[in-house]
């Protein structure tokens, strides 16, 4: 197993789709159209993951310093807790009245486990706002930002600063740090916001404690007025010199009249100042409210349409009189100490209006010209919509790729439910239409941010051009438009991919449409594309879908068509040559033609040969007839290359072999099938059946004088074969059964008769030759009281006895037998 790594940068802010094909060519890959023998898909999301701000302030601590004095570190960590990196990072410090940093004690570490080391003086942002462009402070910070949290040491990193006081600050009042950069796609990242400790002071008094609760009576969207209201408590009761101090928000405004009190409230309209150029709201507290009770109030604030969608931030700040010593001058200073305070976030939430998706497809127009569909899908990641979206197609004429006074209006949407996408049609030529795009004026709209949108590329020509051919037939394809550059994809087929007009030919040689989807991609100088779409269709070419390619003599070859209106076979054995399929049974090797005509009118010719192969020889044997003792085996003609079957094969030792043995004798017909390598076939059966041997006998005389001929004659046969032949004479050929016989001396005959079922039988003759007189004597023994036989006598009286024979020419035959009896006892 391999493993491979793939590494690519996604420069898209949005997520993507991303599909990937992997898997090996069997030939080497030279070209991107090239199709692979083996491949997969896989479908991937991409994401840029963004930074993620969070900070810790820490600090002032030790003893409290005198009024003018040293106060002593604020430091403030800053980490990314996400994946995605943070540039352009900043930390702001809004100081209080009377605060400010000391001039050269800010320090940078970084990464956060380094030594701090000196860095620049913040920059003064006015309205008691400093600024520390850390990015600038470091050039490992420039140079690759703020990593995400996986990157660790190096997502973090710490700042500290001293500061000092002069008679106007507000004892006990804190710092508020906010920290913000530039995520991908330049975007703002997140802005947090922390507030430091009460900066601790030397007074001649201490502050009771007071508690300050702030609500938005409704949340800031789209208007610019909103109401407030406070509910303050002391733990103390209320002196003359008790007041809160509720400092706004930049440019926004105290809306003069507005003061609705309710429990316990301040006399009236409130003291505004301006502090660093922000209006601050002063009230004294009614003195001798006891400790515990309430003290509430309600005011209205404007200047809330103006700001931009994010969070502003409110203090109210409740202060005692006190007195100071400043360290600096050593006079005793009046000054105010803080008992509580609040920082209250205003979020102003509004819609967050983006366009997605903007497409543009072209379609041929009914009456001629071409007709621009447009789909756009909007999506809100803010607060409520209130109002539909009016969407606005434009012509960039001055391609700055943003909107102005001098692009074009092509068409406008109004959009109220943004499930749906925006759907329509306009008029424009297709070389425009990279230049169109789909704007949300934010003047139209309450929103946080609205969006533009090019049309994504490429653009869709949907030309509708989706002939059938047939194939081999010709096309002309393409379009021509001036100035654009064009290229095929694919490529099969066409005898130019770079020109706007091409030839299109194929020879579809399979037994389905072939079909091709051809884009003309059409390229214009300023990088537009416009994609013009043909869908063609190839039939295939008409002719034999399937023709037997050979076959056995005496078989039949199946010849189809293919699918077509009307069909023309040619050849031997074609009895209607209109028909689709055709059986036919040439008794040679021969050609056959058919000219097809389909459906959609291709017309094609096509020829196949189908050769006639000769039968083998099945050669069984002849009819075969076993005998008692014979070997039960058929013998066939043996041929090394085919196969055997006999049938039937239960009796048989194998079928499949040429001279199988017979388990029993079983007569029948056994039939032999013989297989050539070409699959051919021939049969040849025999009969089996068994016989019996003949009841064969023969007679004639058994002695002869010498010289004399005798007849010896067989029976119970239908044939006879004497032996030895050459000393016999037939006497009724072919038959034989009667032959003469004129032995020299004492002669055995034999004589081999055959019966009507075939099986033979032998017997034989000794024919006994005397010369003048002869005499034989044989010995028998008996017992007393058991006769036997003596020359046809029956006796058991013990003697010589003799037989004489007169044969021809007068000579004799004597035969004596020595009869013996024995006594039983």
């Amino acid at each position: 197993m391999r493993s491979y790594q793939l590494i690519a940068l996604n420069l898209s802010c949005q997520e993507e789709d991303l599909d990937l094909t992997f898997g090996w060519n069997c030939t080497p890959y030279l070209d991107a159209k090239d199709i692979p023998c083996v491949s997969w898909e896989q479908a991937f999301k991409a994401l840029s993951p963004n930074g993620e701000l969070e900070l810790q302030v820490e600090g002032p601590l030790g003893d409290c310093p005198q009024l003018c004095d040293t106060v002593p570190y604020h430091q403030i960590t800053i980490f990314n807790a996400d994946l995605g990196p943070v540039c352009e990072l900043h930390l702001d410090a809004i100081l209080p009245t009377g605060f400010s940093v000391l001039p050269g004690t800010s320090q940078l570490a970084y990464p956060s486990d380094d030594s701090f080391v000196d860095i620049s003086d913040p920059l003064d942002l006015g309205n008691g706002t400093v600024r520390w462009p850390l990015y600038q402070e470091n050039a490992l910070l420039a140079a690759d930002c703020l990593p995400g949290v996986t990157a660790g040491p190096l997502h973090e990193l710490r700042l500290r600063f001293l500061g000092t006081t002069d008679c106007s600050f507000t004892v006990g009042s804190k710092l508020t740090f906010q920290a913000t950069g530039q995520q991908n796609c330049a975007l703002p990242t997140n802005i947090i916001t922390r507030q430091g400790m009460p900066v601790c002071i030397q007074t001649f008094d201490e502050a009771d404690e007071t508690f300050i609760n702030v609500n938005l009576e409704s949340p800031v969207g789209c208007q610019d007025t909103v109401t407030l209201s406070f509910g303050i408590v002391h733990t103390d009761q209320s002196g003359a010199g008790d007041s809160i101090r509720v400092k706004l928000p930049v440019d926004l405004q105290y809306v003069f009249g507005s003061f609705t009190g309710l429990l316990n409230p301040p006399a009236g309209e409130p003291l505004i100042a301006n502090v660093n150029g922000q209006e601050e709201l002063r009230w004294g507290f009614p003195p001798g409210v006891p400790a515990w009770s309430p003290i509430s109030f309600q005011v209205q604030v404007e200047g809330f349409a103006e700001k931009p969608c994010g969070t502003e931030y409110l203090t109210a700040q409740a202060t005692a009189e006190t007195q100071a010593i400043c360290a600096l001058t050593g006079d005793t200073c009046s000054v105010h100490l803080e008992s509580g305070s609040t920082l209250e976030a205003l979020p102003i939430e509004r819609p967050i209006l983006q366009i997605p998706t903007f497409t543009l497809e072209i379609w041929p127009a009914f009456g001629g010209g071409d007709s621009i569909a447009y789909s756009i899908e909007v999506e809100n990641l803010g607060a409520n919509l209130s109002q539909s979206v009016e969407i606005d197609l434009y012509l960039d004429l001055d391609g700055d790729l943003q909107w102005s006074a001098d692009d074009q209006l092509v068409g406008s949407h109004s959009l109220t439910d943004l499930l749906l996408p925006a759907n329509g049609v306009f008029l424009l030529p297709p070389q425009q239409l990279c230049r169109v795009y789909a704007y949300i004026d934010p003047g139209k709209h309450c929103a946080c941010s609205t969006d533009l949108r090019f049309p994504t590329a490429p653009i869709i020509y949907h030309t509708g051009q989706e002939p059938v051919l047939c194939s081999g037939e010709e096309l002309v394809l393409g379009a021509c438009l001036p100035g654009a550059n064009t290229n095929w994809a694919p490529a099969e087929g066409l005898s130019c991919d770079t020109c706007c007009q091409t030839l299109f030919q194929w020879i579809n040689s399979g037994l389905e449409p072939a079909v091709f989807d051809l884009t003309q991609e059409m390229t214009f100088a300023d990088g537009c594309q416009v994609n013009y779409q043909y869908g063609l269709t190839v039939r295939p070419q008409p002719g034999i879908l399937y023709a037997d390619p050979e076959i056995c003599l005496g078989g039949q070859a199946n010849l189809v068509a293919t699918s077509g209106v009307s069909y023309h076979w040619q050849g031997p054995g074609i009895t209607d040559p209109s028909l689709p399929v055709q059986q036919v049974s040439p008794i040679a090797t021969a050609s056959f033609s058919v000219t097809v005509v389909d459906t959609v009118g291709c017309l094609g010719v096509d020829t196949t040969l189908v050769s006639v192969l000769p039968l083998p020889l099945a050669d069984a044997g002849g009819d075969t007839v076993f005998c008692p003792g014979d070997l039960l085996q058929l013998h066939a003609i043996f041929q090394a290359d085919y196969d055997y079957l006999w049938m039937p094969f239960g009796n048989l030792s194998d079928p499949n072999v040429a001279d199988p043995e017979l388990l029993a004798p079983i007569p029948g017909a056994y039939t032999l099938t013989v297989t050539d390598p070409f699959n051919c076939q021939d049969v040849d059966t025999i009969q089996v059946t068994f016989g019996a041997p003949p009841n064969l006998s023969i007679a004639g005389d058994d002695m002869i004088c010498l010289g004399n001929s005798t007849l010896l004659t067989a029976s119970g046969a239908v044939a006879y074969a004497w032996s030895p032949a050459a000393a016999v004479e037939c006497l009724d050929p072919p038959l034989c059964d009667s032959v003469s016989v004129a032995p020299p001396g004492t002669t055995i005959y034999s004589v081999t008769g055959i019966s009507d079922s075939g099986c033979p039988a032998e017997l034989s003759l000794t024919v006994m030759v005397i010369d003048s007189n002869m005499m034989t004597i044989d010995t028998i023994e008996t017992c007393a009281g058991t006769p036997v036989s003596v020359h046809d006598l029956l006796t058991d009286v013990a003697g010589f006895y003799c037989d004489t024979t007169v044969l021809a020419n007068e000579c004799l035959f004597i035969d004596c037998i020595d009869l013996r009896v024995s006594d039983t006892t």
